[in-house]
């Protein structure tokens, strides 16, 4: 798979990797989050996030990763599609529930339903 993610893909954080020596001669730490499930090409980022921890795990940067989609660990891309379909409409479901409490002009994306389709994800 090609991993094309533009600068600053809409709605993706950015991916920082940061790591430092501890003491002299120590070992390299570092820790980082990036949340992928907003990016208009949520599935391009988050395999491309991956990818560029893969490489770094090569290279023994990298001796652990958390990833909610699964793709890390499974390289299933419909696997992925759908966790970020399940995300999202768990994020509609919580929507409504806070727009019943606050009202729809204090909540941000208030009118979702929680069984329509948010996101076609392209594979």
């Amino acid at each position: 798979m090609d991993v094309d993610i533009e600068e600053g893909d809409e709605g993706c954080e950015a991916t920082n990797l940061g790591f430092i020596r501890t003491g002299k001669g120590g070992t390299w730490r570092g820790s980082s989050f990036t949340k992928t499930q907003y990016a208009k090409k949520f599935i391009q980022a988050h395999a491309g996030v991956c990818t560029i921890l893969k490489a770094a795990e090569k290279m023994g940067l990298v001796c652990g990763v958390s990833d909610e989609g699964n793709y890390y660990d499974s390289g299933d891309i419909t696997q992925l599609a759908d966790n970020g379909q399940e995300n999202l409409k768990i994020i509609a479901a919580m929507t409504n529930v806070l727009t019943e409490r606050f009202g729809s002009e204090n909540v941000m994306g208030a009118g979702l339903e929680a069984g329509e389709k948010l996101k076609d994800f392209e594979l």
